[in-house]
Order: structure tokens, then sequence, then C-alpha cells
């Protein structure tokens, strides 16, 4: 493997142009100062494919001299555990690194801390710490919220209409949404108090049902469609229409979000799924996931595909397996026995991975597979199986000192962003 991290500060802008870099060498001194980890030194270190805004690593040593990899972020600390599990992997690889992992916040929220569920044993101790005191004035950021998905299917959200008249027009514009889904290879599903028709891996229409009934378009452009009985047509044909002109927008198609689309049969037979649902997760736009797939077996298998496939696309990605979990049954409703419940394996496809998506990919305590996209006769294009290092590893449970360090760390309330 080649080396792919050096000593030293990173400099410049922020990696994704929308937040300030982290200031290491600051935030590292004040984590040795503060005693909370012990360590004794520890060297920000820069490593290829870690924004510096994202998170930022640094290596060093505790009282008694043991190694130590450190990884922090500002926003949540589920970030800062899948950098750091990276560059340990890294390390363990080129210098047989055997010493301790910490991923430290200023506060864990609940969706990270169940993320280090998806951790496999190691060879080495990892360790979550929130220190509040972290969070600066320059780092503070409003945490979104994770939005619940709605557990009912998406003509039972007719029942919240009181007048039999509405619930009648519901029922046929959610018919018309589901023609339009499968004539177009998309998905509708029920979120809150409305319905998505989701196409592209985007939300391009909702159904509402609350405060009244309604229908409005998201893309490619806003519109708020007439939904009454006798203009219920009119409304689907014009949502038809802006539909297509998303659709045959060659710069569209020609994006990551076309790419997905092209991808969805591929990666069903490549999970090998006797029965598929795309574009699992309601409230996710842009689509997080691209498939959750339901093997002979009754075994169940999750897939997400990108152009490029980063760190910061990795965490939303695992969390997502957790979302399915209680949602798979709901979902694969019609499928038939067996259906066997528990998190999914995982199927990545990219044209191109980040080395430290892999390196933290293999720490997984889930099954995995990673497949290159790649083009055959011009445009065609084929899925292939990655083999290396990260092929198969992790597919034990979570080691228990890391399950039992989870539980010690409370979920805290997120700094409030300055007004």
């Amino acid at each position: 493997m080649r080396r792919r991290f050096s000593r030293g500060r990173r400099r410049g802008s922020a990696g994704d142009g929308k937040e300030a870099p982290i200031d290491a060498a600051r935030t590292f001194e004040q984590i040795v100062e503060s005693g909370a980890i012990g360590a004794t030194q520890l060297q920000p270190i820069e490593v290829e494919g870690v924004s510096p805004s994202h998170a930022a690593l640094a290596i060093g040593e505790d009282g008694s001299g043991g190694d130590l990899v450190v990884g922090f972020s500002r926003r949540d600390g589920g970030d800062a555990a899948l950098a750091a599990l990276a560059l340990a992997r890294q390390r363990e690889v080129q210098e047989g690194f055997a010493g301790t992992v910490f991923a430290i916040a200023p506060w864990w929220s609940a969706t990270s801390l169940r993320r280090l569920g998806l951790i496999g044993a190691l060879p080495y101790a990892l360790r979550p710490e929130a220190i509040p005191g972290l969070a600066d004035a320059e780092g503070l950021v409003q945490v979104e919220r994770e939005r619940s998905a709605t557990s009912v299917l998406p003509r039972q959200l007719a029942g919240l209409l009181e007048r039999e008249s509405d619930r009648d027009l519901f029922q046929r514009a959610l018919a018309g949404l589901e023609g339009l889904a499968a004539k177009h290879n998309g998905v509708v599903r029920a979120v809150g108090t409305h319905v998505e028709l989701v196409v592209l891996a985007r939300c391009v229409a909702q159904l509402q049902v609350e405060p009244t009934l309604a229908l409005a378009v998201l893309l490619p452009e806003r519109a708020e469609l007439d939904l009454t009985g006798s203009d219920l047509s009119t409304a689907l044909d014009r949502l038809e229409g802006l539909l297509r002109k998303r659709l045959n927008d060659r710069r569209v198609r020609a994006s990551e979000e076309g790419l997905r689309t092209d991808l969805l049969g591929m990666l069903s037979r490549a999970a090998d799924a006797r029965q598929s649902c795309r574009w699992p997760l309601p409230g996710s736009d842009p689509e997080v996931l691209d498939l959750l797939g339901l093997r002979a077996d009754g075994s169940l298998v999750a897939a997400a595909a990108r152009e490029h496939m980063t760190l910061e696309r990795l965490g939303p990605i695992l969390d997502g397996l957790l979302q399915l979990r209680p949602l798979a049954p709901l979902l694969l409703a019609d499928a038939g026995a067996p259906v066997r419940p528990g998190t999914p394996d995982l199927l990545l496809a990219a044209r191109d991975y980040d080395d430290v998506v892999l390196a933290a990919v293999s720490a997984l305590g889930v099954p995995h597979a990673e497949f290159d996209v790649v083009s055959r006769r011009g445009r065609e294009l084929a899925l292939e199986r990655r083999e290396g290092p990260s092929a198969g590893v992790g597919v034990v449970a979570a080691a228990e000192p890391l399950a039992e360090a989870a539980e010690a760390l409370e979920p805290e309330s997120p700094p409030r962003a300055l007004e």
C-alpha cells in the first residue's frame, strides 16, 4: 500500500469550501492540556482524503509510551471515529500499529453512538470521548436532527383526512404518482404527513395531506399544482411534463444521479437479491442509499453507489444501514418469507474510492463488498468486484469493550449556533 499520510499541518482553505478548516494544532494542544485521554504529546497529521474541515487527525503517545491515534470532529463523534479508524488501519498495515485509537468530539449524537455498533473487533482499543470544551466559536454548526421515517405505507396516510371525498382524491392522486414511479424507475414513500415521489435519487414531488391536501413539484422547478377532482389529470400531466424535462436533461443524465439510476439493476444482481426496493430511506434527499435487497435466505443487503466515494459520504451511508433495520419488514412486506431482521450487509459501488474509505470500511463488523464502476464498449456500464485488504474483512461482531464505551457516553445537546 502506498504511504498516504505525512506529518505536518494542512494549509489552505476548507476542503469543501463551506467550512473553515479545523485548527488542528490548537485543538490537539487543548486535548493534551485537558488530560482527558492521558496523552503526553500529539502531532497533527495530514491524511489524503480527509478534508480539514471534516476531521483532524494526530498521532502521539500516552504516559506509558503507548502509541495513540486521535481523531477529532467539531460536528459529531461519528465523523471523528471513521477518520481515526481509517488512519489506524493504514498504520496497522504499514507499521504494525497496535496502540489506542481515540475518537473525540464536543458531543456525540445518538446516531453517532449507534454507528459505533457497526465497528468490528479490532487489534487495538477504540475509545470514544466527549470534550465539550472543544466547541470553539468558529467551529459551531447547527446540527440537523435526524428525521424519523414514517413506518406506514403511503396509502395509509389517507386516514389523516376527515372527508371521504378528500380520501378518495388522495388515493387517486397516489395512484397517479405510483404510475409515474413505475414508468420512470422511481419510488413513492411515506414521510410524516406527505408522500414523496423519488426519481433519479431525488425527491421530485410531494403529495401532502396536512394542513391541506396539496401536490407540490420540487424538481426541476418548484410549482404548486391544483389538486381538485376535476383538475387531477391536468395536474398529473403537468407533473409528468416537468419530470420528463428533468429526465431528458443531458446534464442530469450524465450526473451522479443518472449514474445511480443506471446502476440499479446491476446493484440488485450484484447483491443476489430475489426482491429489492430502490431508494428505501424516507425523507432522505438526496437519497443516501440506492437499494435494499432481500436474498433467498432472507438476509438483507443495502447498496450505495457514487461517482467518488469519500469519507464524508461513507458516514451517512452507514447511518442509513441502521435506519433500515426497523423499516425493512415494511418495505419488503410483499416479499414473502423468509425475511431475517437485522442490519443489512453493505455493498458499495463507485468509479473512484479514496484510500481512507477502503481503510475505514475494513474496520466494519458487518459483511461488505466493494465494486468498481467501469465503462465497457463505450458507455456500457459494469460492476467489477474489488479484491484487496478491505474485501471481506470485518465480519465479526463489535468488540465488547467498544460497546461498553459507547454505552458510557450519553448523547449531549449540540452546541448552539451563534446568532
